[in-house]
């Protein structure tokens, strides 16, 4: 390989290295010129290979710097996608900890309204608390369930219960 030539000291080496061999050409029994082709031969060698190497490390510096940076983006996706994750795990806790909170206060109502069953003797009474205890643990929204009424429909065409003793005993004399 020969000296880059881009230089106008390169160009003179290049001309001096030129004239030395073919000096030793016309003096082939010139030991010392012999040697100073031989050593220009290899430095020229040396150098060749050590362009070689130095392309070979721009290209490999090259490549590893295409690396580094993808490798640096998906540390970055990673690092997006950790803090996304951590979010959601707050997220998580956050909703536990507040689902622990409700079953322990729905705990709480239990044991109270168990309590209250026990102390009382009344057997309406005991069905009130169960039902006030129901309706807070599951019927949040009472008003779309509608209302129960006793009353009787105004409706005349169709025949009422009697209830009293007269109506009665002639029921009962009827189905005889």
């Amino acid at each position: 390989m020969a000296i880059a030539k881009s230089s106008p000291g390169a160009q003179k080496i290049e001309e001096r290295v030129t004239q030395i061999y073919q000096v030793a050409k016309q003096n082939p029994e010139d030991a010392n010129l012999q040697e100073a082709v031989s050593l220009i031969k290899s430095l020229r060698r040396s150098q060749g290979a050590l362009q070689g190497w130095n392309g070979r490390y721009k290209e490999e510096k090259g490549e590893l710097s295409r690396e580094i940076e993808q490798m640096n983006a998906e540390l970055s996706l990673l690092n997006q996608q950790m803090g996304t994750l951590a979010a959601e795990k707050q997220k998580v806790v956050t909703e536990r900890a507040k689902l622990i909170s409700e079953l322990k206060h729905i705990e709480t109502e239990v044991q109270v309204a168990a309590i209250r069953v026990k102390n009382t003797k009344n057997t309406f009474g005991k069905l009130t608390i169960l039902w006030t205890l129901v309706k807070s643990l599951f019927l949040d929204d009472l008003h779309e369930l509608g209302s129960i009424s006793d009353r009787l429909d105004p409706e005349d065409d169709r025949p009422q219960m009697q209830t009293d003793t007269a109506s009665n005993n002639r029921s009962l004399l009827e189905n005889k």
